[in-house]
């Protein structure tokens, strides 16, 4: 891959339900430890987004050893996570990668849990020039610090930065970014997450990198 360029176009992606279809498996997860420790249905789709480091902050301060545990299976877990593509998402990044433009990973998700994707898919570290990860940031989404550090790492401006999201955390921390947004209806609703998205798609079939651009530009 080229090296980075000044004051082109810039794509930030989050991963889980961006690129990689696992969100139904997060949730699957999820939702088993909000019914056994919180007695709460549906838990998974209330922390979509979140960093490990925030769920045990907002629900498991106060029983550490919990959330010690829920780590320890959380890492067991991802160990045996299916990593498929989302339609079109690998298509749509080679392009990107072959463009004159940056692009990067902007992920909640933490180095180990993205080292067991790079032994799945190896080629992702040729597509993407850099990988953020929760370990490299210390304020989760929906605070936008993640998507602010991507930016400054290609030296990018918010009217030149696409952000691709589908949680209602990511889409937040996106908007609050001042990037153009586009908002991908894998885990929610396009109905859910159209007033947090610049656009709308439900997948990365039917459209390209070009595209994407010349609509982001129209509404700069």
């Amino acid at each position: 891959m080229q090296e980075y360029k000044v004051n082109k176009y810039t794509l930030l992606f989050d991963f889980d339900g961006v690129i990689m279809d696992t969100e139904g498996q997060y949730s699957k997860f999820w939702d088993a430890v909000g019914q056994k420790y919180l007695n709460l249905e549906n838990f998974g789709m209330k922390i979509k987004g979140q960093s490990m480091k925030r769920i045990r902050f907002m629900y498991f301060s106060d029983c550490p050893e919990i959330g010690d545990k829920i780590v320890d299976d959380i890492m067991s877990y991802e160990e045996k996570l299916s990593y498929y593509y989302i339609n079109g998402a690998e298509e749509f990044i080679k392009e990107a990668s072959q463009k004159n433009v940056n692009i990067a990973v902007v992920t909640s998700s933490n180095d180990m849990k993205m080292n067991n994707v790079y032994a799945a898919h190896p080629e992702l570290k040729d597509y993407f020039h850099y990988f953020i990860t929760a370990n490299q940031i210390t304020k989760s989404k929906p605070n936008p610090e993640c998507f602010l550090l991507g930016m400054k790492m290609f030296n990018a401006i918010p009217s030149r930065t696409i952000i691709f999201e589908d949680s209602i955390y990511g889409l937040t921390a996106a908007r609050k970014s001042g990037a153009f947004v586009v908002g991908l209806a894998t885990t929610y609703t396009k109905e859910e997450i159209e007033p947090l998205s610049d656009l709308v798609i439900n997948d990365f079939t039917n459209t390209s990198v070009e595209e994407i651009i010349s609509i982001a530009k129209k509404r700069s």
